[in-house]
């Protein structure tokens, strides 16, 4: 799985997984909260949503440049 390292606007690094875009987010997800990352840009927002699956497992949901769809995907926190 290829991931990314951000760091949210309160410091703490975590990892994105690749996620796949999907037309509704699952009802499953419990929303947890919103967080700023420092990878948007210009055309990219610079928060994303994150969300409790089922399994208790941390899902993104994050919108990016060129597609209509939220990307969603697996979130983990690197220092906590």
């Amino acid at each position: 799985m290829t991931r990314q390292e951000i760091t949210t606007t309160e410091g703490y690094k975590a990892y994105l997984y690749k996620g796949h875009p999907k037309g509704e987010t699952p009802k499953t997800y419990k929303k947890i909260k919103v967080l700023g990352h420092n990878i948007g840009n210009l055309y990219n927002p610079t928060w994303l949503t994150l969300y409790q699956a089922k399994d208790k497992s941390l899902r993104y949901e994050i919108y990016r440049d060129g597609c209509f769809y939220p990307y969603i995907g697996k979130f983990e926190w690197a220092n906590i």
